[in-house]
């Protein structure tokens, strides 16, 4: 039976599968890897990329209502969990839908090869789940969107918890932030687990459409075509296993993928915030003197005016205590003069009304030290000079006028915001160098002796008198320690310019409301 013809050819069929199959499967191998890397790689690499920077980019230049009415746990939820479905999730879900369907047409195809009939049910049976698909998307959507909002709150109660943590063991509180956590906590997984509820809910039934379908196959060949080619029978069967886990898989991706989706639409929705109006003209040489004058100012936060008819004039070079109540419009004051929101009235430096500038202009040449300290996460070469300008001396000789030259011994130690070897002060006097070395003929420090010692605080107001003589200075303080060595003190009361005068011309006046706030006895 050997020799003849035909098994002379089925060895050499034989042979040639040996190497053919080895050849096809790593063939398969290359294929399957280059696609995973083009595919859930590159592309999910770069549509991530392009969103967080697009999201970025909208966010830092949205308006300041934007930030007024968000809390800081949202926007992390953009950028932690959002972007995390972004990131690993909604290219692979894609990635496998993709795949399943390109299996369940030709896995249909195979079985329509036996009987048209197949083909038939097959679709029957792809409508029905995807009909069911559907009507699960709408409730999953929802609770969805319902898990990711009430993960924000979470997100901000740890992120306020952690920089309020000082003050929360001080007044032994740890108690009561316990519970609040505990509350969004339980909101938000009450909120995951009926969504995981759903999911579950839907497989169910997708495994009941399943037995279903095989189940007619089966009959179909026990009562119907019993006499079908039992190749035939077991090639159907097994395809039809496949067919159906091939089917569930691609369906339940698919609307997992719908749900995942829900993450993107809140990055793009971000995306669509109002902007802040940068356009203006551009000023040689701005400005020269340091004069600011505001006319007929009045400045509202949505329905509710904060400063009322602001008119004054600070010439240049002079040293301004802007003093007053808590919530009097000290700090509105500073973000008319950086057109931080919109205003009514003009304001003027060096007689140019800033409305008509370029925002970044304007912006660069007012020096901000805040009452909180900001340091950026770098060398300290990183954190005095951002825009890299300076030479390593010009920024010793400013580590110096601050009395830190001594404590780096190299431009490229690191420190961060968060650096626990740095006290408040320390990283109070850094902002301070960082401004000194810009030289802006306008500089406002906004309470930058509220959370430091009195000998660190005798330090800030001894470099700013040296260090900012040739500069106007408005100086936004509730410690009335140092406002004598002003040239005038601002009284803000109610969004008003209540007093305007010298120290001693204010300190006269026994009614007056600067006279109460220095003598608080009499």
């Amino acid at each position: 039976m050997t020799k003849n013809s035909n098994y002379d050819k089925a060895l050499e069929t034989r042979s040639s599968m040996f190497y053919l199959f080895p050849i096809c499967t790593a063939v398969m191998a290359v294929l399957i890897i280059t696609k995973t890397a083009v595919m859930c790689f590159l592309m999910a690499r770069k549509a991530s990329i392009n969103f967080h920077n697009f999201m970025f980019t909208k966010i830092t230049n949205a308006s300041m209502e934007f930030f007024d009415s968000r809390f800081v746990g949202n926007i992390l939820n953009r950028f932690s969990e959002d972007l995390l479905y972004l990131d690993e999730r909604v290219t692979y879900s894609w990635f496998f839908i993709f795949e399943g369907f390109i299996e369940i047409i030709g896995i249909a195809i195979l079985m329509t090869t036996v009987n048209v009939t197949f083909l038939i049910c097959s679709v029957i049976f792809v409508v029905a789940l995807f009909l069911t698909t559907l009507f699960y998307l709408k409730v999953t959507n929802t609770l969805k969107r319902v898990e990711i909002s009430t993960h924000s709150p979470l997100i901000g109660h740890i992120n306020a918890t952690f920089e309020g943590l000082s003050t929360v063991k001080v007044a032994q509180v740890e108690d009561i932030l316990q519970k609040e956590f505990d509350r969004h906590q339980d909101l938000y997984t009450s909120a995951s687990i009926v969504y995981m509820c759903c999911f579950r809910a839907f497989g169910f039934v997708v495994h009941i459409y399943s037995s279903l379908f095989l189940a007619f196959i089966v009959v179909y060949f026990l009562f119907i075509d019993n006499d079908a080619d039992i190749g035939n029978v077991g090639l159907v069967i097994t395809q039809a296993i496949l067919f159906i886990r091939t089917k569930e898989t691609a369906f339940r991706k698919f609307a997992k993928l719908d749900n995942e989706m829900t993450a993107v639409e809140r990055i793009i929705e971000y995306t669509k915030q109002k902007q802040e109006n940068k356009q203006g003209m551009a000023v040689e040489k701005w400005p020269k003197f340091g004069q600011i004058k505001y006319e007929n100012v009045n400045f509202a936060y949505d329905t509710k005016h904060i400063l009322h008819n602001l008119n004054f004039t600070i010439n240049s070079n002079e040293k301004i205590a802007v003093v007053g109540r808590t919530g009097a419009g000290k700090t509105s004051l500073i973000s008319t003069l950086l057109r931080l929101y919109k205003t009514e009235g003009k304001i003027f430096i060096d007689d140019v009304d800033i409305a008509t500038l370029l925002l970044d202009l304007l912006r660069e040449n007012i020096l901000v030290v805040p009452q909180d300290p900001f340091l950026f996460t770098g060398t300290i070469r990183e954190n005095i000079d951002l825009n890299g300008i300076y030479s390593d001396d010009e920024i010793w000789e400013v580590m110096a006028k601050v009395g830190l030259k001594n404590r780096f011994s190299t431009l490229e130690d690191k420190i961060s915001n968060s650096d626990a070897e740095l006290s408040v002060g320390q990283q109070q006097l850094i902002c301070l160098a960082r401004g000194i070395i810009r030289k802006n003929k306008i500089a406002v420090f906004d309470e930058v002796t509220a959370n430091v010692d009195s000998e660190t605080e005798d330090t800030i107001h001894r470099i700013i008198q040296e260090n900012f003589d040739s500069c106007t200075v408005i100086m936004i303080t509730h410690k009335l320690r140092f406002v004598q060595e002003c040239d005038k003190i601002m009284v803000i009361d109610r969004g008003n310019v209540a007093e305007f005068d010298r120290f001693q011309k204010l300190l006269k006046d026994t009614s007056g409301l600067f006279y109460n706030m220095f003598n608080p006895t009499k």
